[in-house]
């Protein structure tokens, strides 16, 4: 009878036993999933604002071009409509507009940022279809952007080209209305005035709005 009662207290013992284990391990997993689902959030945060501030640079990059592309079609605009009497026009007026014209700083846009989020798998744990869709959006429009870029620098090379060849020939003569003037003689240089000159702005701006509504869709998410 001792026996029986024994064995029957020990099984009792060995089942709790196993219950207790198996609990433990049922906290500790609910525990460290948790913990990752914590740290993966704080990742995709991160990940994110490292976004944020790309596209702010972005942002940044575009408004420059506004300002930049925006100056060089004016002058281009100013030479052309003086085409037939630039040795009249005031000479801080040719200064400007030839400094513009052979001007070459521009910058470029990245996606360092979106190609880690992606490489990271991060991407998918946003967990907002809106705000992966923006983001993306507005990196292809940025990329987008770049060809066209390219063809206005390109033409800009071009006019650059022309002046320096003119510079050249002169012996380095400071004279800028002069070189101005053979630019304008040049059916070439003419056409690619025309061509700064109706260089389309509002793509830029457009970019620009894309970004915005990106930035501030990213602020909202990582507000809450």
């Amino acid at each position: 009878m001792q026996t029986k009662i024994f064995h029957k207290f020990d099984f009792v013992a060995f089942i709790a036993n196993i219950l207790a284990v198996i609990l433990g391990i049922v906290i500790t997993f609910s525990i460290q999933g948790v913990i990752d689902k914590r740290n993966e959030k704080e990742n995709v945060r991160s990940a994110l604002q490292l976004v944020e501030n790309e596209l702010k640079d972005c942002r940044d990059v575009l408004q420059y071009h506004i300002e930049k592309i925006g100056l060089e079609s004016k002058a281009a605009g100013y030479i052309l409509s003086h085409s037939d009497n630039l040795f009249d026009c005031p000479e801080d007026s040719l200064l400007y507009c030839y400094n513009e014209m052979v001007s070459l700083c521009y910058d470029t846009t990245t996606s360092d940022a979106l190609d880690l989020l992606k490489t990271s798998s991060l991407f998918q744990a946003i967990g907002n279809n809106d705000l992966s869709v923006k983001i993306l959006r507005a990196y292809n429009y940025c990329q987008s952007l770049r060809p066209i870029l390219s063809e206005y620098l390109s033409i800009k090379i071009d006019i650059f080209n022309i002046l320096i060849k003119n510079w050249v020939m002169e012996g380095g003569k400071d004279n800028k209305c002069y070189y101005l003037d053979k630019l304008c003689g040049d059916t070439v240089g003419l056409t690619f005035l025309a061509r700064l000159r109706s260089h389309n702005l509002r793509i830029y701006t457009k970019g620009i709005s894309v970004l915005d509504r990106t930035i501030d869709a990213i602020e909202e998410y990582l507000a809450d």
